[in-house]
């Protein structure tokens, strides 16, 4: 079933040789491959040569001729009949072309193969006859592959230099914190073959007391482990009244319970009691 032109459908009927029409909606699939071989009066498991298609079109177009069968409605299904040929025609066309092209190919790679072939062939000849030769290019690759292997290496040096390079200036910060105690701090970012060319934070801690100014300082490096968690190393350890006041009076966490306790008892647990609001509202 398929439609026609102003929503004619045609079918095959399958007891007499002739072209019914029927009235279909307007929303009907447009015509296929399928379709027209059985308005051909073709198999549908049998592919078409060109001679076969006009062979059936001669056929059924002595049945649905205007001229020979004249009634309502002919012209429409010849129409359908000449549109069903030219679908069966292109596609039976196609397909001869396509075992043409296949079979040309097929016979020029027997006649004569490829370049890639032929070399393979060459290449195999050459190592069954001289075994000296497998062992010799095996070598050179072994060669090839050290050299890309260094080269690799050294850009991978040049790269990690440059990267210490542009992180090596150390920057500085200065953080005031409460009842005027003040902390400066310099970072500087490197990466070294001992960390596996992973970033560390060496920072520097200097913490001024206020109103005698009494400064002291200290040094710790800071990387990220192959875990993900944070690690941390201390080179130089603040005096203990200056790093219990720079967690006191500053955004640094305690570390431990009897820290906090300790700069309880050094500094008032009103100090402690700002601290915690200030966290909270920050």
């Amino acid at each position: 079933i398929f439609q026609l032109s102003r929503a004619v459908v045609l079918y095959r009927c399958p007891t007499r040789h002739t072209t019914r029409r029927l009235f279909g909606s307007s929303r009907v699939p447009p015509i296929s491959l399928a379709d027209a071989k059985i308005l051909l009066g073709l198999s549908l498991n049998h592919v078409a040569t060109e001679a076969d298609v006009k062979a059936a079109f001669r056929k059924r177009a002595l049945e649905v001729h205007p001229d020979i069968n004249p009634r309502s409605g002919a012209e429409e299904d010849f129409v359908a009949l000449q549109k069903c040929f030219e679908l069966a025609l292109a596609a039976s066309k196609q397909t001869q072309s396509r075992k043409t092209s296949t079979t040309a190919r097929m016979t020029r790679s027997k006649k004569n193969p490829s370049q890639q072939q032929e070399r393979a062939h060459k290449t195999w000849n050459q190592f069954v006859s001289n075994p000296d030769a497998f062992f010799e290019a095996r070598a050179r690759a072994t060669q090839y592959d050290e050299a890309m292997r260094e080269r690799f290496q050294r850009e991978a040096d040049e790269w990690c230099k440059q990267r210490a390079k542009r992180h090596a200036e150390p920057r500085y910060y200065v953080k005031q914190l409460r009842r005027g105690w003040r902390e400066a701090s310099w970072v500087t970012e490197r990466a070294s073959e001992a960390t596996g060319f992973k970033k560390v934070r060496v920072v520097r801690v200097r913490v001024t007391e206020p109103g005698s100014n009494v400064e002291a300082e200290g040094e710790y490096e800071e990387w990220i482990g192959d875990d993900g968690s944070p690690r941390r190393r201390s080179l130089k350890l603040l005096p203990p009244k200056f790093d219990l006041a720079r967690k006191m009076f500053g955004d640094t966490p305690f570390i431990s319970i009897g820290e906090q306790r300790r700069a309880v008892d050094l500094f008032g647990s009103w100090a402690l009691a700002v601290k915690t609001a200030t966290g909270l509202f920050s």
